[in-house]
């Protein structure tokens, strides 16, 4: 009796000359068990389907066509591990893929969805990692191989500054820069070296100008900002004492005022009047003959010199005699800035009278002197010469008689 199988489950491989014509068997091998299912082409297909369906994730599924024919469409699991095994002479085809004695395996593919890289952390694109083959794909129905595994991941980019933002100090004697990086996640702070320039010095009365110049080297690059500030006019700083404005003279007036230390500006100025000369002694200068006589004043401070003439007064002060000149005293006067001056010269300018006819010896003969109109004795005429000698040596005499106005 012939026996003929066309369908069932077997916990054995059903031989090939127990199957019916037009029947699939197929072995189906989990945790390391194998039951046979023996059914039509279609059935198997739809068995095959469910089996891979109801695979738990992580679990392994090994389906093996051992007689007739098979075509699996949409076979594949997210899950499970799925291994199909053509040993039929039948016509085998998976997913539109003719399938010679050979096993192909299905992708369990596992999503990495993409994430943006970072100033300081790496990205990665979009990608399916498979869990049999360990294979890397661009597609989630695993057809799309990435065969470079480091075009997964996305370097990050390293931070990108922007120009950086001054602070300063109240009095700009000191400054910082902020660098931000152009994504917003990070800021970096540098200090920064300042320098000042005057531009434009202040006055007492005008303010003046400084440039404070800050600079900052950050990544290679150096930044620098200026700001301008106003210096206020310093005002005056006044001397505590008069100061002459100009040195005084005995004819000119003067001034004083106090003054600034910093600038020429001057205050509370007021005029000292001129002092007028300080004249010394009167100094007579006389003609040889008394008849004349200059007055000079000379001013002990500045060294003007004033000429007054005398007025000149005489008067005899001893007469003549025969043997004897007579003296004559020479009186000088004069008013100068109020004040009376004099002063005395005495001469013997008065001439000896000679002797007289009754005491003078009559001549003898021998005696008589020639007539020639000179009648005197040379004796005599010596005589008269010494006493004129010693009547000009008398004593010069000069008194100051002042009187104030």
């Amino acid at each position: 009796m012939e026996i003929t199988i066309s369908n069932g489950t077997y916990s054995t491989q059903v031989p090939s000359g127990y199957l019916a014509a037009d029947v699939t068997q197929i072995g189906y091998t989990k945790n390391d068990e194998t039951v046979y299912y023996v059914d039509s082409s279609t059935d198997q297909a739809e068995r095959v389907a469910e089996l891979i369906e109801k695979a738990g994730a992580g679990e392994t599924v090994e389906i093996t066509v051992t007689d007739g024919d098979l075509t699996l469409t949409n076979i594949g699991s997210t899950v499970a591990d799925v291994h199909i095994t053509n040993e039929s002479s039948g016509t085998v085809s998976v997913n539109n893929t003719a399938l010679g004695n050979e096993t192909v395996s299905f992708h369990v593919l596992t999503k990495t969805k993409a994430e943006d890289a970072t100033c300081t952390e790496d990205g990665n694109i979009e990608y399916w990692t498979c869990s049999v083959c360990g294979k890397y794909f661009s597609d989630a129905d695993g057809t799309t191989e990435i065969t470079d595994p480091s075009s997964l991941t996305l370097s990050a980019s390293g931070h990108s500054y922007g120009d950086p933002v001054f602070t300063w100090a109240e009095d700009y004697s000191t400054a910082t820069a902020a660098f931000t990086c152009d994504e917003g996640d990070d800021t970096v702070t540098e200090n920064c070296t300042v320098t000042s320039k005057t531009t434009t010095a202040a006055t007492c009365t005008t303010a003046g100008e400084i440039v404070y110049t800050a600079s900052v080297t950050f990544e290679g690059q150096t930044y620098t900002e200026a700001q301008t500030v106003a210096v206020p006019a310093a005002g005056h700083d006044w001397e505590t004492e008069y100061t002459l404005d100009k040195a005084a003279t005995c004819t000119t007036e003067v001034s004083q005022s106090i003054h600034c230390k910093n600038c020429d500006e001057v205050k509370d100025s007021h005029v000292i009047p001129a002092t007028g000369h300080s004249y010394g002694e009167a100094v007579f200068t006389w003609a040889e003959d008394g008849k004349s006589a200059v007055v000079g004043f000379t001013c002990e401070t500045c060294g003007d010199i004033q000429s007054v003439i005398a007025a000149i007064t005489s008067e005899v002060k001893t007469a003549a005699t025969e043997t004897e000149a007579g003296v004559t005293v020479y009186t000088a006067t004069v008013t100068f800035n109020g004040v009376e001056y004099t002063a005395t010269k005495e001469l013997a300018d008065i001439p000896a009278t000679g002797t007289s006819a009754d005491t003078t010896p009559t001549a003898s003969p021998a005696n008589k002197a020639p007539t020639t109109g000179d009648e005197s004795s040379p004796i005599l005429w010596a005589l008269l010469l010494t006493v004129c000698a010693a009547a000009l040596c008398g004593a010069l005499t000069l008194s100051r008689k002042g009187k104030e106005k």
